[in-house]
Order: structure tokens, then sequence, then C-alpha cells
């Protein structure tokens, strides 16, 4: 029998630093930012392994749906190089990448899939083979940003919390922090949680959702739905009544 497993790692937790470390071998930087002063790029892939390292590399656009659902489509629109690649122990390899048309009235995203060929582990008569994929974000910069996010709902039903976020811009959000927290009725707060925070693109919006526990919920007067990055900090207040937590 052979067994294939596929550990993909899109850089959902480590967003927030220059390095991804992907299994022995890491990249440098972990984005890739294009635009009219900067018309190609370069990261640097890094062999930590004692073994050689094989890696092969496609391009895609990359949208969302209108549940903020990403999406991906291949694309000739990125020219990089190389395709195909072989990086020896403890040695280096400089991937390059290039835009074909600039991007004018609105951020143009990409990603750049990164992805070890494996070779096999035989035990026995089975065979496992672990791949590991980096989705490498590339964002094509306007002639001129334009930034514009809004909280559009924030609403406890049926003790179920619905939020949304809207990014009116024309390039990408990427939150540091999404809070949910609740206060009771003297003031003190009593419950806080972080919601996941990942990238809402240009024209874009991301649902958010939280299932309170009865005894959670019976607490609340007043619930905060919170959204920040290192410049905006946007936040929507409701009140919580009794009828809101039943179900």
């Amino acid at each position: 029998m052979r067994f294939r497993v596929l550990t993909i790692l899109l850089g959902m937790l480590l967003y927030t630093t220059s390095t991804c470390m992907a299994g022995d071998w890491r990249v440098i930087p972990i984005k890739m930012f294009l635009g009219p002063q900067a018309k190609s790029g370069s990261v640097r892939l890094i062999n930590n392994a004692k073994t050689p390292l094989n890696l092969q590399v496609t391009a895609k656009t990359w949208s969302q749906d209108s549940k903020g659902k990403d999406l991906y489509v291949e694309t000739e629109d990125i020219v990089f190089f190389p395709r195909v690649m072989t990086v020896p122990p403890g040695k280096e390899q400089v991937l390059r990448a290039g835009i074909k048309i600039p991007a004018t009235s609105t951020e143009k995203t990409y990603r750049l899939f990164i992805e070890e060929i494996p070779e096999a582990t035989r035990t026995g008569s089975a065979s496992v083979t672990v791949a590991i994929r980096f989705g490498l974000p590339i964002f094509v910069a306007p002639l001129e940003d334009k930034i514009a996010t809004d909280i559009t709902l924030a609403e406890l039903s049926n003790g179920i919390f619905s939020g949304e976020a809207i990014n009116n811009g024309n390039v990408h959000f990427l939150p540091s922090r999404v809070t949910l927290s609740g206060k009771d009725s003297n003031g003190k707060e009593v419950f806080n949680d972080l919601l996941k925070p990942w990238y809402i693109l240009a024209g874009m919006a991301r649902s958010y959702s939280y299932e309170f526990k009865p005894e959670q919920c019976r607490n609340l007067a007043t619930l905060r739905f919170e959204i920040s990055d290192s410049t905006h900090q946007l936040f929507r207040d409701i009140p919580v009544s009794g009828d809101q937590c039943s179900r």
C-alpha cells in the first residue's frame, strides 16, 4: 500500500513573522510585495536538513468568496524561476518572481505554492510519503492605496454571536486580533476570547461566529466585537438580554 500525507502550511499562524519554518526548510521572507516601483522580487529557500531538498513551484490567483473562503486558480500572470529546484543540504536557493501586468485601481493578489517533492520511505510493504507545501502571498500594489474596513454585522441570537467585517478599500486588510468580550450589568468583564484573524482581500467580507455556553451568555449585559491591527481599531458594542441567549 502507498499512503500520502499532505501538510499545507499557508502561514495562518506565522503571518506576523518574516520567516516560515516548513519542516527542515525555511522561506525568507514569507510575503512578497510588488508594485509600480518593484515589478519583481525574490525569496530565499533554506534547507536545514542533512539531505537534498526537492521543490516544485506553481502560481495561482488568490481570491475569496462571499463568506471569505480563499479560492485559488492557476495563472500565468506571475513569471517565476526556477519552477523545479534541488537545494543541497545546508544551502539555499533564491526564488524570483515578477508580475506581467501591474495593478492599477485595485491590488492584485496571488500565491506561489512551494511544495516539497518527498522521497518515499518504505516500511515493509507500505510506503509513506510526506509532503509540505507553503503558499507564499504576493501582493501587487495599485497606483494609490485606499484603506476602508468596517464592521457591518454584530448580533447575538439563540446564544450564537454573528459578526462580519467588510473591506471597502482597494488593498488587503490583515487584522492582528479579532476579539469578542463581554461585561456584566456592573461593568465587570466576565468573558474574553479570540476569534481567528485572517486576510480580508479588497472588496471582500469575512464572517465570524461564536457559540456561547448557556452559563456564559446569562451573565452578559453587553458584548463587544473588536477587530484591530497596528493602525486601526474597529469595534461594535451590542446590549444583551436574556431572550438572546435562549435556544
